[in-house]
């Protein structure tokens, strides 16, 4: 059964990825059958006494993933996706697959920000809006306003850092 988690995400995450770079957006077809999925094994591996373990993770995560959907520093289908790996995997491998991940998007974000060269603009920005208590007024992050130059797609990070862990728990 785990070898069929594993690779059942893996394919999620993989055609999670490949819409969020062609549309921008996660299909809710993908998040509802990770849900459905994660809620069958755990069933079938624990019982409803699993069901219930698998939605207290699921939820924990969304509730924190909604924090940061509120100032809009990650995107709702990011959000819900990374609640179909903690669904799966569990808080404490989804833990492990997100720091992975945050870290790899965010050395990326760092780059393309030196790269258009407005890395101190939003630096200043952010340091400006968390000092003025700019949370619960306003989002960080506005599209009309911003732009998308300081945006990127998560979920193709998603996926390579669950597969950076998978080979992790491989090699060592």
């Amino acid at each position: 059964m785990l070898l069929l988690q594993k690779a059942v995400l893996g394919i999620l995450l993989l055609a999670a990825a490949f819409s969020d770079l062609k549309r921008g957006k996660i299909p809710n077809v993908l998040i509802l059958s990770g849900w459905f999925f994660a809620l069958l094994v755990h069933f079938l591996q624990e019982g409803v006494e699993g069901i219930f373990r698998n939605a207290i993770t699921v939820f924990a995560i969304l509730a924190a993933g909604f924090l940061l959907f509120l100032i809009r520093a990650i995107g709702a289908g990011d959000v819900k996706l990374c609640s179909v790996i903690g669904g799966i995997q569990g808080m404490s491998s989804c833990i492990e697959i997100l720091a992975v991940s945050f870290l790899l998007a965010g050395i990326w974000s760092l780059a393309r920000l030196v790269k258009k060269q407005i890395f101190a603009e939003r630096v200043l920005y952010a340091w400006s809006y968390f000092m003025t208590g700019g949370v619960g007024r306003e989002p960080y992050y506005n599209k009309n306003r911003d732009g998308t130059d300081c945006t990127i797609l998560l979920a193709p990070f998603l996926a390579a850092g669950y597969f950076l862990t998978l080979l992790r728990g491989v090699w060592g």
